[in-house]
């Protein structure tokens, strides 16, 4: 049966149909249970789900003729003004959680805290509302004979629950991620009390929560959706930051909270993030746009995270394996004569060199592993790498050479220069 039949076939059916649940569509279109739900959710505003049960608009037949019907599975959206429902929840997503970092970045703004709760809360919701109904997931929900959406907690618990997001996500980011609801939650329930002055005590939690939403967006919905091109980075008006003020009552809410979460859940940047602003030297042929940067290194944020006072640091520069090849090729070439080097043959000196064993990096002072993704990462070359290459290759041109070049360029490299060797070496 070929696409365009199937296509008929399901709007035979559910113009006929005023409910009806996913086997039965299937049964009736010809569609795989993959097809039919992703087909669901391309005329999600023509076709609402409940639990399982899925309901058409009123008049269906008589508002929606088959070529509408059609233009859902090509380019075309069958509601140019309204969207898919899930763009709706997405828009209603970015827009709370926007509107949460402009009032709380406000420099006039109260209640900064409270209002970034009550707006991420919502933004977070939305979100998941959004991924739920992409995927054709329910989050839907009967009580007291009336309808009602997920809340956060139960979109988080059900959204954890999937292999999907096991696989896509990282198991601390997950259960920081889960600690951070339930600590909001409870903070929430606080400041209901007239509690004030928590800004200090949550501003770290704050900053991950955003973290936590970029990144949860950035992998569902791709790079396009993602918002830091719409955030600009916040100014100060001094080093000399106010001494946080000390609340009692916060104090033991904390003490109390962080006893019942492990120790990864709290060194993690996804449950609380704590920074030093530490002003460094500006650097010979840096970008001039960037003036703020997260330093990822291990061995400076270790060397530094102790600090009480400002420290000027230079931070050292990292190359792709491609950027350093185009730094040390011209070195080779003069050396060895025409050549072909690539990244995989730097790969190879730098097991060489000592810096790789078993496809693991095993010296951090001139390598280290980027992550990229949630199970992807990438290697990067440190500054100062290319002059310890360039030593060892001085040290000793044969075995270095051997080390990453082909038996005949070997060979043949061997016996055009054996007489120099050969000299050299007496």
């Amino acid at each position: 049966m070929g696409k365009t039949n199937k296509i008929e076939n399901a709007y035979k059916f559910i113009s006929t149909h005023k409910s009806f649940n996913l086997p039965q569509l299937v049964e009736a279109s010809g569609w795989t249970q993959k097809t039919a739900e992703k087909s669901l959710w391309k005329i999600g505003d023509l076709v609402h789900r409940t639990g399982k049960t899925y309901t058409t608009i009123n008049n269906f037949e008589k508002n929606v003729s088959l070529e509408k019907f059609k233009e859902a599975f090509s380019q075309t959206r069958l509601n140019k003004q309204n969207g898919y429902k899930y763009q709706q929840f997405l828009d209603k997503s970015k827009n709370a959680v926007l509107s949460a970092v402009q009032n709380y970045n406000n420099p006039l703004t109260t209640f900064r805290t409270e209002n970034f709760i009550i707006l991420m809360t919502i933004g977070f919701t939305a979100l998941f509302h959004a991924i739920f109904e992409k995927n054709g997931w329910p989050y839907v929900e009967q009580r007291q004979n009336k309808t009602y959406l997920y809340d956060l907690t139960k979109c988080f618990k059900d959204f954890r629950s999937r292999s999907d997001t096991v696989n896509k996500y990282d198991k601390t980011f997950l259960c920081s991620l889960e600690s951070l609801i339930e600590y909001f939650k409870s903070a929430r329930d606080l400041i209901e009390h007239q509690l004030k002055d928590v800004d200090d005590y949550t501003y770290g939690h704050c900053q991950s929560w955003l973290f936590c939403y970029e990144h949860i967006l950035k992998n569902e919905f791709g790079d396009e959706f993602s918002l830091k091109t719409m955030l600009a980075s916040a100014i100060q008006f001094s080093n000399d930051f106010a001494k946080p003020i000390i609340s009692q009552e916060l104090e033991d809410f904390h003490q109390d909270f962080y006893s019942k979460i492990p120790d990864n859940v709290k060194e993690s940047p996804f449950f609380k993030l704590k920074v030093r602003i530490i002003p460094y030297k500006n650097i010979a042929n840096e970008d001039l746009r960037q003036s703020a940067i997260f330093v990822n290194d291990p061995e400076i944020v270790a060397k530094y995270a102790e600090t009480d006072r400002a420290i000027f640091v230079n931070t050292p520069k990292k190359y792709l394996p491609s950027e350093m090849v185009d730094l040390i090729k011209p070195v080779i070439l003069e050396k060895y004569g025409k050549i072909n080097f690539t990244a995989s043959h730097l790969a190879k000196i730098a097991q060489y060199m000592g810096w790789i064993k078993n496809k693991k990096i095993t010296n951090g002072t001139f390598m280290s592993e980027e992550k990229i993704g949630p199970k992807t990462s990438a290697r990067r070359y440190k500054e100062g790498a290319e002059k310890e290459i360039v030593r060892k290759l001085n040290d000793d041109p044969i075995k270095f050479l051997k080390s990453f070049a082909s038996k005949t360029f070997f060979g043949e490299w061997f016996n055009l220069n054996k007489q120099k060797i050969n000299t050299n070496k007496k």
